[in-house]
């Protein structure tokens, strides 16, 4: 018999008493059989009195919600949850645009002494970058947002969380401590803008022009959080570039291709927020075949 429930009377006067929303949890092998919050109950009775194996009821206007044996349980848990975010101004998930002011607010069932707001992204390995952070100061936590997205957030390359809609994934964590020392932490999800990701290129078709010695090339490319695309196309022994804006078609096919020159072909995916790293592939007209690098 766990020895545990042998002081476990005294609690019916911590749960009647308790000030901080808390929440209770009855784990019987590994499984949780009861929960519920502190506020939602009123007191926590083991009768008899004394002994090693008692029945436990918990109680609410004189009626009782849950009984059970003490030798049915392994634990009886008290948790006091995290602290919680809340926005007026954006929902979850929402994006947080440029030209923007939005306030954030926590609340708690303790003042919070010490804390640190944070504006973070995660990167893919889950690790998180912070793009700013503030001290706290009430229970408010304002964010305005420039014009330009450099100014907002830095070019942070590749490697970070996008969501479905190809912005970056964000969040605003608070972490603090209460009086007592006890460290807790809130978080609210939202979205940041930022440049389409590095688009994928690949040449999807080749017609061969023999009587003219000329022919065409299909480029196929694709990348999240566009609006439109620029293609480049140049003779690996020029300098010179030729320029094509297919808007957001995700192909093109270029004419007066030779393919016995070699020529390297470029693709870069715009939007309102900035333009991706470039992609580039190219025809190797010596040994007719396409590599990317």
């Amino acid at each position: 018999m766990k020895k545990l429930f042998l002081i476990l009377s005294a609690l019916s006067f911590l749960v009647a008493n308790a000030v901080e929303e808390r929440k209770i949890y009855v784990v019987t092998d590994d499984m949780v059989v009861f929960q519920s919050a502190t506020s939602e109950i009123d007191s926590i009775v083991f009768y008899p009195p004394v002994g090693e194996i008692r029945t436990m009821y918990v109680m609410k206007d004189d009626a009782v919600m849950f009984q059970t044996s003490t030798a049915e349980i392994d634990s009886l848990i008290f948790y006091q949850p995290p602290i919680s975010i809340h926005s007026d101004d954006i929902s979850r998930g929402e994006l947080l645009d440029l030209n923007k002011t939005v306030n954030f607010y926590y609340q708690s069932a303790q003042e919070i002494t010490q804390g640190v707001w944070t504006l973070e992204v995660p990167t893919e390995n889950g690790e998180y970058i912070s793009i700013f952070t503030q001290e706290i100061e009430g229970v408010n936590f304002t964010v305005t947002t420039p014009g330009h997205i450099d100014a907002f957030i830095p070019n942070l390359g590749d490697d970070y969380l996008r969501t479905a809609s190809a912005m970056l994934d964000a969040r605003v964590r608070l972490t603090g401590s209460y009086a007592n020392g006890a460290v807790v932490t809130g978080t609210y999800a939202i979205e940041l803008p930022y440049r389409p990701t590095v688009p994928t290129l690949e040449v999807c078709g080749v017609e061969d022009d023999f009587e003219n010695w000329e022919s065409s090339v299909t480029l196929c490319y694709r990348s999240a959080g566009v609006t439109h695309y620029w293609v480049g196309r140049r003779l690996l022994i020029g300098s010179s570039i030729t320029i094509y804006h297919p808007g957001d078609a995700d192909n093109i096919t270029l004419h007066g291709v030779y393919l016995d020159m070699d020529y390297e072909f470029r693709v870069q995916a715009y939007n309102q927020y900035g333009y991706s790293t470039e992609t580039r592939i190219y025809i190797d007209g010596n040994q007719d075949y396409y590599t990317n690098y």
